[in-house]
């Protein structure tokens, strides 16, 4: 999964909000599973899905990876709100040690100074080849890969006892906090 997550482009505030979509990707709190680490990526062979939407404050995402929030960027951005939502679907082949895949992320943003800032989101939207709808302020990106891979990139990887439920923690992609992305066998 780091693989997946080098692969994310970061050009300019929308696309660096794109970050966000493996914080808020889901957490094991309330789950019956119990939880085993793989030991060899054929535990992982087949395709794997997984969807996930959250919202949060520019602000909070600023704190969260920027630093302190100020004056000036309160000034920029207002009390603008981000709505992520993304459909995953992963095939992992250990035979060739391969994950291949797509990766579908919309944000959409609400409040503050939106409207006056659109312009440049979409700019730098349509520039790393995204899609926009100017009537809800919104950008879909989406990812295609084929990517090599090796056990490395699933340390701290978990699988479910009954094999069709995969955990990866946020923080083996370097990320903060104690959140999974959960992923389903299909």
């Amino acid at each position: 999964m780091r693989k997946m997550a080098k692969n994310l482009r970061f050009l300019g505030l929308p696309a660096l909000l794109l970050a966000l979509v493996l914080i808020f990707a889901g957490c094991s709190g309330g789950d019956s599973d119990t939880w085993h680490d793989v030991t060899n990526l054929s535990q992982l062979n087949g395709t794997w899905q997984g969807s996930y939407s959250q919202s949060m404050t520019i602000r909070e995402f600023f704190e969260a990876f920027m630093g302190e929030w100020n004056d000036l960027f309160q000034n920029q951005f207002g009390n603008m709100t981000i709505r992520m939502s993304m459909d995953l679907n992963v095939t992992i082949n250990s035979s060739t040690m391969r994950m291949t895949g797509t990766m579908r992320q919309t944000e959409t943003y609400s409040g503050g100074n939106i409207a006056t800032l659109w312009p440049e989101f979409r700019s730098n939207a349509i520039a790393s080849g995204a899609t926009v709808n100017d009537s809800n302020y919104s950008i879909t990106y989406t990812e295609s890969f084929n990517e090599p891979i090796s056990m490395d990139d699933y340390e701290g990887t978990q699988i479910n006892q009954n094999g069709n439920k995969m955990r990866i923690p946020m923080s083996e992609m370097g990320f903060p906090g104690n959140n999974y992305f959960v992923l389903n066998r299909r």
